[in-house]
């Protein structure tokens, strides 16, 4: 597979074709791109997504990507190296001018899952930004612009407060109905099906702000709630019944009895060996 590379901090590009100019490939910069016409199919990773006028897309180094171009397409790229946001802020300035690193997005799966679907005084908005981006493609001044810098984290802050709404719209009810509460107490048993791009998925958010979310309602973090909740089912089990230890490993999803008697005592700072010895003492 291809791998491309970029040595300097930030590139901005057009380009328009009836074929995408590479095959699947990775890189080592991140990339915004926004469809100025035309339509297709994204393929990122496993993911394929139907791309048409109007559309951000989001890749991140590690992503394998490739464009399937259905109808003509004018492809704006904004690509920028690792280190592209923290350089240009220690040139200019000490102080941070955001709350959030824009290199997160590049990492959401619901952006690579979903379309955005804007209003349409942001789509103009978001237009008028990446069209004034085009007047510095050929600048050599562009990667310590800071008309530039602000203009990528106006668009940037725009999609992190766009994913925040979606989430709180989303999940507007659960606080009354508990949907996430009932469905961890129903997988308990099944480590898998708890692991958050699975629960986040299934709830259709963001992984990344599966947590945030989840603290924010219950005002606990979403590991410290399964684990305070698997103990006292593990309590339960070898306080109340004869089961064995590698029974209750197995019950649970560990992988041994081993397993289950060091998470025990990670949490408890007792051996459910002890533990059992206790309560047949009473």
């Amino acid at each position: 597979m291809k791998h491309f590379k970029q040595y300097v901090p930030l590139v901005i590009e057009e380009y328009s074709s009836n074929t995408f100019h590479y095959p699947l490939h990775h890189q080592n910069y991140y990339e915004l791109i926004f469809i100025s016409k035309g339509h297709g199919i994204s393929h990122i990773e496993n993911t394929q997504l139907p791309y048409k006028k109007g559309d951000l897309c989001f890749v991140s180094p590690e992503d394998n990507h490739h464009f399937e171009i259905h109808e003509h397409t004018t492809f704006i790229f904004v690509k920028f190296t690792n280190d592209y946001f923290k350089n240009i802020q220690t040139i200019h300035f000490p102080w941070q001018v955001h709350i959030f690193d824009p290199r997160e997005l590049f990492y959401d799966s619901y952006l690579k899952e979903h379309r955005l679907c804007w209003s349409k005084t942001e789509n103009d908005r978001i237009i008028r930004i990446i069209h004034d981006l085009l007047q510095y493609k050929e600048s050599e001044r562009s990667t310590n612009s800071m008309v530039v810098y602000f203009q990528l984290l106006v668009i940037f802050s725009m999609i992190h407060e766009h994913l925040e709404n979606n989430i709180k719209s989303q999940f507007s009810q659960e606080n009354n109905n508990s949907l996430v509460l009932n469905f961890i107490h129903q997988h308990i048993y099944s480590p898998e099906q708890l692991k958050i791009p699975h629960i986040a998925n299934h709830f259709n958010i963001s992984a990344q702000y599966f947590s945030a979310w989840f603290k924010q309602t219950y005002l606990i973090t979403y590991k410290n709630y399964i684990d305070q909740y698997r103990i006292e089912l593990l309590k339960n089990r070898l306080l109340h019944s004869n089961a064995s230890f590698q029974s209750i490993a197995d019950e649970f999803g560990f992988s041994d009895s081993s397993h289950f008697s060091n998470y025990f005592y990670r949490h408890t700072k007792v051996r459910p060996s002890s533990l059992k010895k206790a309560a047949l003492k009473l």
